[in-house]
């Protein structure tokens, strides 16, 4: 029984990520999509998005940096 159940565990584990797997090639298909249209229309040019992005990613890492620093200082204590 533990097998077939490890088994079972590992099948809903391998639906799970398909789900996961799926969701995301969704959401990336839309975004593509979605930027395709804006620079189509002339609403947003590619080097916007570039910087954009740059500029998002280097406030997500201090944000990030900021909280292992936090989360640190609570498990010494």
């Amino acid at each position: 029984m533990n097998n077939n159940g490890s088994i079972m565990d590992q099948l809903n584990l391998v639906a799970s990520l398909s789900d996961v797997k799926h969701d995301l090639y969704q959401n990336t298909l839309l975004l593509t999509t979605l930027i395709d249209v804006l620079a189509e229309k002339n609403i947003i040019e590619q080097q916007q998005l570039v910087d954009k992005m740059a500029r998002l990613e280097s406030q997500l890492d201090q944000s990030l940096k900021q909280l292992e620093k936090m989360t640190a200082q609570l498990t010494q204590k």
